[in-house]
């Protein structure tokens, strides 16, 4: 049988564990954040093994992360496997079945998505003491606010945060060559001969333009196309592909618009093709996985097309690089596709973005994170006498850099073009990302920042306030409205999904900045500013347990008794299986004696047969001051409750020495009768 001792795991995935385990001494919930192909799975299974005698559940967007998992031992011993899709469907009743002492959340920023998270907060309220893990690449949800996964689940309490470029620095990942090209060039000349047809220029200037496009054309299929691309990176190598594609429509098409490239180029004896999607049976999609590892064909180019099945978790080993076809604006989805080419002890990957994302999106993200880390690196390398590194390794070759600026140069010659936008941002149009008005309004912007706008219409836009940096105007737009809120509420504790009426997700923003202060990335300016206000740079947790006893002692203030129905939920919270959650762990001896000593405070009833004994016999004595006897009648009810054949029970137990002698005394008490006559009988049932 394997155990912990069998799981054996890279230097930098050994001290993650260590982490985790003297984390869970203090705290049950622990998260770590770690590039793709670092390692998560063994790390999960080191921490599965670490305890193989507690029941344990592991959750995962899909099946196939979790074959993957299963499949690296011979077994999972008392270890369930659940999508996050199937958890959402369970009742409270088969999440109480599962009975788990230790809960791991696999890509856990997926539980952001409403009904996925609300299965995850029944079993985490089911269960609130068990030991949970929670990994991901990125607990950064960029495209729902930005919310922090890892603030709103665990409190903050990661113990590694390993990006991937802090891996390729640290040589853990190795160094990817990075290729940016662009395969729709021929319908952005299309675009572009369209936009000249229509402008107001003269004929003999469009004639002049026509010419300027058909020359561009020309040099960009004698040195741009993606046939001499791939020839001039892979020289006559052949290799294993990941191919991203935008969906299945798209996929379909690709397949054999890729084959051509690699053809035209004359690269591998012959071309094998494989797809895996949503949509095809998981018996079939891992078939196609296994069938695409076991070639080893190394005459033959191998390509596997898939949409987002291979985004994230499952990690498909010995790929020589990733061809990205899809478009993003989302840097999560964007660094899973790189990751996939990259993995702990692999060789050198290559990446051939032909949809030039690091322009639109990796430039300010994937490249400046890199410079970031080599520059943390090298301040450590010095306090410690070692030489600097540098970024030489990195090389990002742009095939369309010089391409794309002559585009938008011809295109902001038109002379009604740039006209025409800026009536339009003046008149109040700003459009959402990827549209006509937004592109327009960020070449602004990076042409600004260039020096390349031209003087007349920096005066222009500065005279209607454009904005020039749209991030730094956010941030203090949205800082206007965190103070707003702490004037209206007089607190800066503000809810993870805090919406204002303008849209604005203040809660996510709230968790932003604390991450980004915790990774020290946050400029001073903005944590004086925020200082200034008495922001909260340590999350405060609705669901601790401590805010949780809050709402209890209120309630037992307001109700006077601590009976709280199951399905009993107040602010969100459901307080009814909490408390039951608390009994359980006090009989299973896994509640701590601070916590059993608070609940004692209010006289905690820990035993639900014993509430319900209480709250019957305080039924007796307003019956007793009501009628002046504590002998109702058998059938006596109090709304669903039988008191009268409570009370005749009670007379069973002590004939039959199964009442408590704390029963006996507080029934003799209030001078309860052990035995009644006839006559007695009647004059109740007068009286009553």
């Amino acid at each position: 049988m394997t155990t912990h001792h069998d799981v054996e795991l890279y230097p930098h995935n050994q001290e993650t564990y260590e982490k985790i385990i003297e984390a869970w001494k203090i705290q049950n919930r622990v998260a770590t954040v770690q590039a793709t192909g670092t390692g998560k799975t063994f790390l999960i299974l080191k921490c599965l093994f670490t305890y193989p005698d507690v029941k344990k559940v592991v959750l995962a967007p899909s099946n196939h992360i979790l074959d993957q998992l299963a499949s690296k031992v011979d077994e999972l011993p008392n270890t369930a496997l659940l999508t996050y899709s199937e958890l959402s469907f369970m009742s409270e009743e088969s999440i109480h079945n599962l009975n788990v002492d230790m809960i791991v959340l696999d890509e856990f920023h997926r539980c952001g998505a409403e009904k996925w998270g609300e299965g995850v907060g029944k079993l985490i309220t089911a269960f609130p003491e068990v030991r949970v893990l929670g990994t991901t690449a990125t607990p950064i949800r960029y495209l729902d606010n930005e919310r922090d996964m890892s603030d709103e689940l665990f409190d903050g309490n990661v113990v590694t945060n390993l990006s991937l470029a802090e891996a390729i620095v640290k040589r853990i990942l190795p160094m990817p060559k990075y290729v940016s090209a662009l395969y729709t060039f021929d319908e952005e000349i299309m675009n572009l001969k369209d936009k000249i047809d229509k402008s107001s220029n003269t004929d003999e200037e469009k004639e002049g333009f026509y010419k300027e496009v058909e020359q561009l054309r020309k040099k960009l299929e004698k040195s741009k196309g993606i046939p001499v691309i791939l020839k001039k990176y892979l020289g006559d190598n052949t290799g294993k592909f990941i191919v991203f594609c935008r969906n299945k429509n798209h996929l379909v098409e690709m397949q054999s618009v890729v084959k051509g490239w690699f053809k035209k180029a004359k690269l591998g004896e012959c071309i094998d093709t494989y797809s895996v999607y949503t949509g095809k049976t998981d018996s079939e999609n891992n078939k196609i996985i296994e069938e695409f590892i076991g070639n080893q064909n190394d005459c033959n180019i191998r390509l596997l097309f898939t949409i987002d099945m291979l985004n994230e978790g499952l990690h498909v080993e010995d790929v020589d690089g990733v061809i990205c076809l899809r478009p993003t604006m989302s840097p999560i989805i964007y660094y899973q596709q790189i990751g996939r080419a990259l993995q702990v002890g692999g060789k050198e990957p290559l990446v051939f973005d032909f949809v030039n994302n690091f322009n639109n999106l990796g430039g300010n993200t994937f490249g400046k994170d890199l410079r970031e880390e080599v520059e943390k690196e090298n301040r450590q390398r010095k306090s410690k006498g070692k030489s600097e590194m540098s970024l030489d390794n990195f090389i990002v070759y742009d095939e369309m850099h010089d391409v794309i600026n002559l585009f938008n140069e011809l295109k902001d010659r038109l002379s009604d073009d740039w006209n025409a936008m800026f009536e339009r941002y003046k008149n109040g149009e700003r459009g959402e990302k990827g549209t006509i008005m937004n592109n327009w309004i960020s070449w602004q912007r990076k042409s600004y920042i260039k020096g390349l706008l031209l003087e007349h219409r920096t005066i222009k836009l500065n005279a209607i306030g454009f904005v020039w940096n749209e991030h730094e105007y956010n941030w203090n737009e949205t800082f206007k409205q965190l103070n707003q809120f702490k004037e209206r509420e007089g607190h800066l504790n503000v809810p993870a999904r805090c919406v204002l009426d303008n849209g604005v997700n203040l809660g996510a923003w709230v968790a932003s900045q604390r991450t980004s202060y915790k990774a020290n990335k946050l400029p001073q300016e903005r944590i004086d500013k925020l200082n200034s206000v008495g922001f909260q740079w340590e999350v405060v947790s609705a669901n601790s347990w401590n805010n949780v006893f809050e709402l209890l002692f209120i309630y037992k203030n307001k109700h006077g008794h601590i009976n709280i129905p199951v399905r009993y939920e107040v602010d969100g919270i459901k307080l009814g299986v909490w408390v039951n959650a608390q009994r359980q762990f006090y009989k299973n001896n896994k509640l701590s004696q601070d916590r059993i000593d608070k609940l004692n405070s209010i006289n905690f009833t820990w035993s639900v047969a014993n509430e319900t004994w209480e709250n019957n016999f305080n039924l007796l004595i307003d019956y007793m001051n009501k009628y002046g006897n504590c002998s109702p009648p058998r059938y006596y009810m109090v709304g669903e409750v039988k008191l009268g054949v409570w009370l005749n029970n009670q007379r069973k137990f002590y004939k039959n020495n199964k009442l408590s002698q704390e029963r006996i005394n507080k029934l003799n008490s209030i001078g309860f009768q052990w035995s009644i006559g006839i006559g007695n009988a009647l004059k109740r049932k007068v009286s009553a």
